[in-house]
């Protein structure tokens, strides 16, 4: 309990003077102390028991019991043990017996004749130690508390020898040791071999003062190693230098995330090849459109013009001039439906990317991008050509023409730039309009599928996708991939 006044102090005067002890009583009481007599020592072991005061003023000579027998009783009690005891002593008092009171657990001496003045300054002394000691066993026993309920495991170590000094009941159950093990055991024990050159290196940089989180392996009673996340701090424990630690097991965490990896890897590779049927589907329907039914529309539109030349060489009246105008209306359109059908069949299977590679592409792209949208487009870029394979050439310009069908679509630009260059052995696409752009928040709005697909394209390149967005300031869209040449 903490003492806060002088009336929740408890103060036993033993002495076999009925004067003195009246004197010392009054004095103690004035000050509001709360005071109890004995007159002898059997009274005074009596008055310890009912009372249990904080602080006793021991007369050394009682007609039963001396003064430091009951020292001894006292601290060999638990009970009382930490109870504050100041012996006093008549004027002739050796130094021999002091040395024997003091060794027997007595706090302080005080000779008489006592001063008033002296009296009351042994007893505030001696009431601010026991406050401190209240207070640090208070202390002691949260730290103590915490320390044995964590519900981590937790234990401490000697630095010097890196000894266990000390473990919770949660590292007992969950390393399997008994606390007579852990306490016969070092760090050394509880470590794989392999890694006791990286621990020795890891305490040495500890008592350069360095104090970081680490991970580790540890090894159970059964043998089972575990993944650990190990905080600590520097104390002094038992007065030695010692380091208290935290552990956290992470093995399942560590194992799930193993397990998470190896998930993308796998949706990685399966996007990457649903994308590669994807192109492939592309490219075969292209194929397939071109060999039947371009070859048919062009033989069509032959027929048709055959037949207009046929229809001119007959005598024209009004009947074969409705039908002259017919047979012209027809013949354009299939010329359209095969300009149509050569377009659809060119964005299938990217034959201009196929035979003129990426930047070419880009910039014819760009110029018919310019010309069907009335945005104007700029291209900047030193490279010639790119040497990546014409999947990854597919999925960039894919990319690029997301990006470019976005703008647009929504930017109400009125230009746009388009840079492509490299930078420490990385290759960077960037598209920068001058629209309207938009709140960047919306950016992780799940609905935005068009921008998952860049996402994911830039991801199968081992890349990443940035957009950086302001409202009436435009919109950048940057594509980052390796790029080893």
């Amino acid at each position: 309990m903490e003492i806060n006044n002088n009336k929740e102090f408890k103060i036993l005067l033993v002495d076999d003077e009925p004067e003195l002890l009246q004197i010392i009583e009054r004095i103690l009481r004035n000050e509001n102390y709360k005071v109890s007599t004995a007159i002898n020592g059997h009274e005074c072991i009596e008055a310890i028991r009912r009372d249990k005061p904080d602080l006793i003023l021991l007369d050394v000579m009682l007609p039963d019991l001396n003064g430091i027998e009951i020292c001894k009783k006292i601290r060999n009690d638990s009970e009382t043990a930490s109870i504050f005891i100041i012996l006093i002593s008549g004027s002739k008092i050796d130094s021999d017996t002091v040395s024997e009171g003091l060794e027997t657990g007595a706090d302080g001496y005080l000779i008489k004749p006592l001063k008033n003045r002296e009296i009351l300054a042994r007893v505030e002394a001696a009431k601010r130690i026991i406050h401190a000691e209240k207070a640090l066993r208070k202390s002691e026993e949260k730290y103590h508390f915490m320390f044995d309920n964590n519900p981590q495991p937790m234990l401490i170590y000697d630095l010097e020898t890196l000894s266990i000094l000390e473990v919770n009941q949660t590292a007992i159950n969950h390393y399997g040791y008994s606390r007579d093990e852990f306490l016969s055991m070092t760090l050394k024990d509880i470590r794989p071999i392999e890694d006791l050159p990286a621990l020795i290196k890891d305490i040495e940089r500890v008592k350069c003062g360095e104090n970081k989180v680490g991970e580790w392996k540890h090894i159970k009673k059964n043998g089972e190693i575990i993944l650990v996340e190990i905080t600590a701090q520097s104390i002094i424990y038992n007065e030695l230098d010692a380091r208290q630690v935290l552990i956290f097991d992470i093995t399942e965490r560590k194992h799930a995330e193993e397990e998470l990896k190896k998930s993308q890897e796998q949706l990685k590779k399966f996007t990457n090849h649903l994308l590669n049927i994807e192109e492939e589907e592309k490219l075969l329907l292209a194929t397939q459109l071109d060999n039947e039914l371009s070859q048919i529309l062009v033989a069509l539109k032959m027929d048709i013009g055959m037949l207009k030349k046929k229809v001119l060489s007959e005598n024209i009246n009004t009947e074969t001039e409705e039908l002259f105008f017919k047979l012209d209306q027809a013949y354009n359109i299939v010329g359209s439906s095969i300009q149509a059908s050569m377009k659809f069949m060119s964005d299938l299977r990217n034959e201009v990317l196929y035979l003129v590679g990426f930047v070419e592409a880009v910039k014819l792209y760009s110029a018919e991008f310019q010309e069907r949208s009335n945005i104007k487009c700029c291209v900047n870029t030193i490279i010639q050509e790119l040497e990546i394979n014409k999947q990854q050439e597919t999925s960039l310009f894919r990319i690029f023409q997301h990006a470019m069908s976005n703008v647009a679509q929504h930017s109400k630009a009125s230009r746009v730039r388009i840079n492509l260059y490299k930078s420490e052995e990385k290759l960077i696409l960037e598209i920068w309009d001058n629209g309207i752009g938009f709140d960047q928040k919306k950016l992780t709005n799940p609905d935005f599928f068009g921008l998952i697909y860049m996402k994911e394209r830039a991801a199968l390149l081992n890349g990443c996708l940035q957009i950086e967005s302001l409202l009436n300031q435009g919109t950048s869209v940057r594509v980052v991939i390796p790029y080893f040449n």
